[in-house]
Order: structure tokens, then sequence, then C-alpha cells
């Protein structure tokens, strides 16, 4: 009847839970309740689902292993868990036969703040090869990263592409943001590690390209060009421009090559070096991120044992902090 329709909207949840656990004769449900130590630290994945405020509850099924993975943001490290057995595990699974309530803790760490970084770029392929432009994001750190809500931009602040929602860097790992993901897939049909489209192309003759994460602090950035003192092959000729180790300062052009073929996006550069050289020449790197809260690092090299000053001056010209010495 009329009111058996009406109600069974509201009804419905419940109405499919019971059948499932009718049908796998399950003991029932569970809540789950997940909550973090400090707000903006860091987030919980449980399963294939990230909540994005907390404290957060769901409803699952007991007797069914329900995964959980706590991802630190960038300038935090993950601690531990609190409300279950497994404590120290950055991912874990659980099988629930009650209700739990679940606490991740993060705490600030100045060493994990640029934990992505630009590996590889392809801003001009050749005419016999063309997956369009292409950029490579590398994970430093030793567990995943969550990127949602990030912005890839090139020198124009008109040219955005927020990443979509879930996109996580597994540790170590890569992630390819395509300009053309069709076209990228019918070269490149065995990565699988990619997202797009982003809506704006990489110049040919050199630019300045961004990488900022969802509060808007700038995480990487690198101004290549296709002359001296970057190599001039990939533009054009096929192959990219290939970051020798992502542990080096890729805001240098020494520390890029010509990628041996087409490039290798999705996985290790083929021009990796295991060993970085040395600096071959001073040089003071952007400091990261910018702008920044409370914490923030300026990278610098030098090539020869030496006594070194930092100094910070205001846009007048006034020494406002001297931070080494």
């Amino acid at each position: 009847n009329v009111e058996v329709v009406e109600q069974f909207p509201k009804y419905r949840v419940d109405y499919v839970r019971n059948h499932i656990m009718y049908y796998f004769n399950l003991n029932g449900t569970a809540e789950v309740e997940l909550n973090v130590s400090n707000t903006g630290a860091g987030i919980i994945i449980i399963n294939t689902l990230t909540p994005q405020e907390y404290p957060w509850t769901g409803t699952y099924f007991q007797d069914v292993p329900v995964k959980l993975t706590a991802l630190p943001n960038p300038g935090y490290k993950f601690t531990g868990w609190t409300g279950v057995e497994q404590t120290d595990s950055v991912s874990f699974a659980v099988t629930l036969t009650d209700s739990i309530s679940v606490i991740a803790h993060f705490e600030e760490d100045a060493t994990a703040l640029n934990t992505i970084v630009i590996n590889e770029i392809n801003y001009n392929s050749s005419n016999n090869f063309d997956p369009e432009d292409w950029v490579e994001l590398y994970n430093a750190y030793d567990i995943p990263v969550d990127i949602s809500g990030w912005a890839f931009k090139d020198e124009d602040d008109a040219h955005i592409f927020e990443l979509p929602d879930n996109t996580v860097i597994a540790s170590n790992g890569y992630l390819v943001l395509c300009n053309d993901a069709e076209a990228f897939n019918s070269v490149f049909p065995d990565v699988d590690n990619y997202i797009g489209s982003f809506t704006f192309g990489l110049s040919g003759q050199g630019e300045l390209i961004r990488l900022y994460d969802a509060d808007g602090a700038l995480i990487d950035w690198v101004e290549y060009d296709d002359t001296s003192p970057w190599s001039a092959e990939p533009d054009g000729n096929g192959p990219t421009l290939a970051l020798s180790n992502p542990n080096l300062d890729n805001a240098l052009p020494e520390n890029w090559a010509s990628s041996d073929g087409y490039g290798t996006p999705g996985e290790i550069n083929d021009v990796y070096s295991e060993d970085p050289s040395l600096p071959t020449v001073f040089s003071l790197g952007q400091n990261y991120p910018n702008p920044f809260n409370k914490i923030t690092t300026i990278p610098f090299y030098v090539p020869e044992s030496c006594r070194i000053t930092i100094e910070v001056y205001s846009i007048l010209g006034r020494r406002v902090a001297k931070i080494l010495d």
C-alpha cells in the first residue's frame, strides 16, 4: 500500500543489512567510531572510505575484516593507535565482534614536511610517440600519503588541476598526472597509477610548475627549461626530464637528465643514481612549505667543508634572524 511505499526509503538500509546478514549467516553489526589526536595532523582510511571530519561513525558487519590505515599530513608522523590491540602498524585489519572506538595519534615531524616531489616531466612529446604532457610525483616517505584536494599548477595561477578524493600515493610510490589520460593510456597501457586529465598544457620552452597541498601551502616546484644548463633532448625528441634521485634538490638543473627512452611513468627513473654525487656548487633552495605555520625547511648545499652562515632578511633588506652559524 501507499504507506509501505512511503516508509520504504526510510528503512531501506536496514532491510538491505538484514538481508545480507541472513544470506551470509553473519552475527550482526557493530559501530566503528574513528577519531584523530589533533585536527589537521592526519586522516584515517577505513576500507576504501576516507572520512574528512572527525569524530566519524559507521556501521559495519561483524565477522567481516575491516581495514584501517592512518595517513599523516605533511609535517606530521603517525605514532600509534588507541582503542585496538594493534597499536603501532600504520595499516591493519580488525574483525569486529563488538563496537569499537579508535583514535589515530600523530605528532609534528619537521623531517616529514616535503614528502612528495616532482620526479619526472614530459612537456613536449615526439611526433611518433605522443602521450601528451604528464608529470610524475614521488612519495619519499615510508608510509602512504593522502593528497586528495592538492593542486597542480603551471606558472599561470588560473591553471589548476585539483586532485580528486581518495588520491593516495603508496610509500615510496609514484603517481602520474596526465594532460590527456586517454592518450597516455594508449601508449602506456601497462601503467595504472595515473590520474587526469588536467586541462592545460606544459610549455615546450620551459616554465614553472608547482604542487600545493589542500591548505594552499607550496609543497614542491620546478622551473624547467629547454636550454643549457637543462638538457634540450626532452623538447620534442622523445625523452623526458627525469630526476636522477628524488632525494636531490629538484630545483637544480644538474640533478636532472634526459631519460633513455620515452620515460618511465609510474616507476623508478631509468637515470636513477643510487649514490647521488656531492654538490658541485654552493646553492640555497626554496623553503618548504611556503607559506608555513611554525615550521619550514630551507635546503642548502655546499661542495666542500666550510663555515656556513644563513640569515633571514625582510623585504626591506633588514636582517631579522640568523638561523645558522
